[in-house]
């Protein structure tokens, strides 16, 4: 884990969400509560093994859900991601054009859920 480097203080949301990104790296049974970036609401994302595959939930507004069959080399940069948002001073999603885009302290960053959402990685249902 790597602490943040301004002033942010290191609480016990932000030190959930680190051991989150550690569990995703490893595959390992977690889950955690978290703000959806657009509405604000309190949903949980899960992540653990069902039967041999690694698999992520995360619930969505409106009573959708998102399920993720998750390959070895996908578990490194989701975590990264996750820890980045974790540690981030600021971070913003926008949605132009149909298309989701995301910022990690004023930087423009890839997230890896767009990218399983567009290869079939990750399905959403419930809508």
């Amino acid at each position: 884990m790597d602490l943040p480097k301004s002033n942010q203080l290191v609480t016990p949301e932000v030190m959930a969400q680190v051991g989150f990104a550690e569990s995703v790296a490893i595959c390992q049974s977690a889950s955690m509560e978290f703000k959806h970036s657009l509405t604000g609401d309190t949903l949980t994302r899960s992540i653990g093994r069902v039967n041999s595959d690694c698999v992520l939930t995360e619930q969505m507004p409106n009573n959708g859900k998102m399920t993720c069959t998750l390959r070895n080399e996908d578990l490194g940069p989701l975590a990264m991601y996750y820890e980045d948002i974790a540690l981030a001073s600021s971070v913003e999603t926008n949605y132009q054009n149909g298309k989701a885009g995301y910022k990690i302290n004023d930087k423009v960053v890839e997230n890896p859920l767009q990218e399983f959402l567009t290869d079939g990685t990750c399905v959403i249902t419930g809508y």
